[in-house]
């Protein structure tokens, strides 16, 4: 059902909103319930709710084809916003587009586990990219100065983007900023920036 694949999925936090009744069943089929000794036996306890909370996270959950379909769906494009985001061509130092990406992953016949998060797969599925198209994961440290009147705006886009590492603010309203970031996520923030302010945001990678 819906609700034990939100709990599996971490969208549902409270396991008794899952379970319609607070009954283990050895054999749903035949309606037999399961011993209060077997119960002991395999889970060390006969509270329901502490058995389904353990059935759900380690089990594997029968789900039907559209919710698997879904599900590998939604991980597919976290997954592909991460490499973007990650991920740059070595040969050009700049942000992979997507639909290379899309094409890649439909190349190497990308398997997607529905259950793990997209973070748990992504490394994996970038080391079989690599087979097929130039990449590499980096991470960029950079050096913001920014004038006063774009100073309040470009500190909000920066936060948003978790990458603040140390922020000076001047005397005269201007700002500096130390980020580290995905260099995915770094030319596409810093060319944001740049058309906003009319490339008037000095700019300095770190080595």
């Amino acid at each position: 059902p819906e609700e034990a694949l939100n709990y599996k999925l971490g969208k549902t936090a409270n396991i008794r909103e899952v379970l319609a009744i607070d009954t283990i069943y050895a054999d749903a089929s035949k309606g037999q319930r399961a011993s209060r000794d077997d119960l002991m036996r395999a889970f060390g306890t006969t509270d329901a709710y502490e058995i389904a909370e353990v059935i759900l996270k380690r089990g594997r959950l029968q789900i039907t084809t559209d919710q698997r379909r879904r599900l590998i769906e939604e991980k597919r494009r976290r997954i592909i916003t991460l490499v973007m985001r990650g991920c740059v061509d070595p040969r050009t130092n700049l942000p992979i587009p997507r639909l290379r990406i899309e094409q890649a992953m439909a190349k190497i016949r990308c398997r997607i586990d529905p259950f793990l998060s997209a973070e748990e797969q992504v490394g994996g599925i970038i080391d079989s990219l690599s087979s097929v198209i130039p990449i590499k994961f980096t991470t960029v440290k950079a050096m913001l100065r920014v004038p006063p009147q774009f100073a309040a705006k470009v500190y909000g886009m920066v936060k948003s983007a978790g990458a603040i590492e140390r922020q000076e603010w001047k005397g005269d309203g201007s700002l500096v900023l130390w980020t580290s970031m995905p260099a995915g996520t770094f030319h596409s923030l810093t060319d944001r920036i740049s058309r906003m302010t009319r490339g008037r945001v000095e700019v300095k990678e770190l080595r």
